[in-house]
């Protein structure tokens, strides 16, 4: 159960051991994760507590309350079932419901982590983010802020018009503050960038630069230490690659080899004759051997593929 937060590792096993085709396996797994970490006994029984207040709440006939927790009489075998069981699917759903507003409306952190693919997250005010894949954020709402954190990847905001509730992105020393907008972040290896697809944001770019206004069709972006730079895009490139695609307007082959990084699963290299190729154009998203073909076809440059890297160099280099 990696890259998946306590809470939901807790929400799994509840669901996992109520079905009546849980084995001693199972069991002793359950058993296992329980005794591995301090914070599992009690996210386990933070969803216990969560479901029996749910089923108090609808109060169905045909509904009842699962079992004492299995980590206080854990049976030798396949614990026996003499009532009649919620589906797994509307356990899950229900406590995933109630764990997600009891979250944010107690103003506690969620942390949502992406691998190979990405997700879509709709918050308790509405507003919903897209997370890029190989990304982290925690999200923390509150009656008067509602504050993300991208610790790494890319996420696309669109976020609800609140004016009397902020709604603040932060990544490292840099911020975006909206209040209502539709709006990407990146935060990358030291590249951050923010682009606005709909309204207006702040950004606050760190290192003592002077906060920067931008509206749709603009980004900014800083790379290390370097001061940042303000650019005119299409509005729709911002978030682009929420449909499958990455747009660029004169873009370095090292910008669009850092995105794809991202997508291959590994590092892409550029070679320094190769490094002073700008891009204009799209690339659809797809396997590595997908992308390299459309880098062959639209640019004067040679993909080189092995099981750990991907180079691209100048035709005719080497």
């Amino acid at each position: 159960m990696t890259d998946v937060s306590v809470h939901d590792q807790a929400i799994r096993w509840f669901v996992a051991l109520r079905d009546e085709s849980a084995d001693e396996g199972q069991w002793l797994a359950f058993q296992g994760w329980l005794e591995a970490d301090a914070d599992h006994p009690r996210a386990y029984d933070a969803v216990e507590r969560m479901w029996l207040d749910l089923d108090e709440a609808e109060a169905a006939p045909d509904v009842v309350a699962p079992s004492p927790s299995p980590r206080r009489a854990r049976p030798s075998g396949r614990p026996s079932v003499t009532r009649r069981l919620v589906p797994a699917f509307a356990i899950a759903a229900s406590l995933v419901l109630a764990a997600g507003l009891w979250l944010n409306l107690s103003g506690r952190p969620q942390t949502f982590v992406t691998t190979d693919a990405t997700r879509v997250v709709v918050l308790d005010d509405g507003s919903s983010v897209h997370l890029n894949r190989h990304s982290r954020m925690s999200v923390r709402m509150t009656d008067d802020q509602r504050m993300v954190t991208l610790d790494e990847g890319e996420a696309a905001f669109d976020v609800v018009h609140r004016p009397d509730r902020p709604f603040v992105v932060r990544s490292g020393e840099q911020s975006v503050r909206v209040l209502g907008t539709a709006f990407d972040v990146l935060s990358h290896k030291g590249r951050y960038r923010v682009a606005v697809q709909r309204g207006a944001v702040a950004v606050d770019a760190g290192a003592g630069h002077d906060d920067t206004r931008l509206r749709a069709g603009q980004s900014i972006e800083r790379v290390g230490l370097a001061p940042p730079v303000l650019s005119t895009i299409s509005p729709d490139a911002a978030t682009s690659w929420t449909q499958g695609t990455l747009i660029y307007r004169n873009a370095s082959l090292s910008t669009v080899a850092d995105d794809l990084s991202r997508y291959l699963d590994k590092p892409v290299i550029v070679g320094d004759p190769a490094k002073r190729v700008m891009f204009t154009g799209v690339l659809q998203v797809g396997d590595e051997a997908t992308m390299a073909r459309q880098l062959e076809d639209l640019l004067p440059i040679r993909v080189s593929r092995s099981s750990t890297e991907v180079r691209l160099t100048a035709r005719g280099e080497g």
